[in-house]
């Protein structure tokens, strides 16, 4: 005999089915599980019973699962770029690292250069173009390299994070040739295609299979203990550079051209400048610039590649 399990769907049985007599009611242990294997292979534990208790040692023990749901499915992948993935790509993550990284550019560049040596200092240092240590030009390529990469890092758990809470929808729309390339597959966090995987579960209701064994995850996996995360992250640092390069062939020389413009020459191939503010104007300029265009960029790179595995384009293994 089986009691009605009041997690699941179905309706119970009819009152007339579920009578029992006094003396063989079964012990009835309820048991809830986020896992259906650790269900499998649990041992029912009966309650103590009391010494008045009418039930006998040899009667039945049913045991009831209830399976509850271990983590919420990411959205379907979208076959265009929809009005949230927009929202989401160029104003929260592209408006907002405009104004979010120019702002801590900003402050750094007024705490670099204001500083006691170029103030009060006897002579005090002077900001140059090219010279050392306070070189702009070299400060440029810093800022570049350094915001790349930590953005990236930013990018990668933020939106895995939203991903997984169902704050965005992947990206479905890119044509396969495109991710087939090894490189764009190394970019992207996806091993090589060259192993194949049973076909995924079908989708239920509407609801896409998040991953299933044998086929790759939606997130970008880091491997396990320390030097799963060293590697894990040694990696995410090499791709952020490869942004990092484009970036600089885009933004330096630019940077630079309008330094020359804002500076004083010195008649020796150089450039003077203020302690204020020509070194906090460009910092906060080249910080929202690159924020602007780099970061919607890196964040589209983690929805495409959820995009990608979930939408039946990919066979590899983990």
């Amino acid at each position: 005999m089986t009691w009605w399990n009041p997690f699941s769907s179905t309706r119970p049985p009819p009152a007339a089915a579920i009578a029992i007599a006094a003396d063989s009611t079964p012990t009835v242990n309820i048991t809830a599980h986020s896992d259906l294997e650790t269900a499998a292979s649990s041992r029912p534990v009966s309650p103590p019973r009391p010494s008045s208790s009418p039930l006998r040692d040899d009667a039945p023990i049913t045991t009831i699962v209830a399976i509850f749901p271990h983590k919420q499915p990411l959205l379907p992948p979208t076959s265009k770029l929809t009005s949230a993935q927009f929202i989401y790509l160029f104003v929260l993550d592209g408006l907002g690292a405009l104004i979010l990284s120019g702002g801590i550019n900003f402050a750094i560049a007024y705490a670099m250069y204001t500083a006691p040596q170029y103030t009060t200092g006897h002579p005090p240092d002077k900001i140059t173009l090219w010279s050392f240590p306070s070189t702009l030009a070299g400060d440029a390529a810093v800022t570049i390299i350094l915001q790349c990469l930590v953005t990236w890092l930013i990018e990668l758990f933020l939106v895995n994070r939203d991903l997984k809470t169902g704050g965005v929808a992947p990206v479905g729309f890119l044509p396969p040739w495109l991710v087939d390339n090894k490189a764009v597959r190394w970019f992207l966090s996806l091993p090589p295609a060259s192993s194949s995987s049973p076909p995924p579960p079908p989708s239920e209701k509407g609801v896409t299979v998040v991953s299933s064994p044998g086929r790759i995850s939606p997130y970008p996996g880091t491997g396990s203990g320390v030097l799963g995360w060293a590697s894990f992250l040694f990696g995410q640092a090499a791709k952020s550079m490869v942004v990092a390069v484009v970036s600089f062939l885009i933004f330096w020389g630019p940077t630079v051209g309008l330094l020359i413009a804002a500076g004083r020459s010195n008649g020796r191939g150089d450039w003077e400048y203020d302690v204020t503010w020509t070194p906090q104007l460009f910092k906060l300029i080249l910080g929202g610039v690159l924020g602007l265009v780099t970061t919607p960029v890196m964040a589209g790179v983690w929805l495409v590649r959820a995009g990608w595995v979930m939408g039946d384009n990919d066979e590899s293994e983990q």
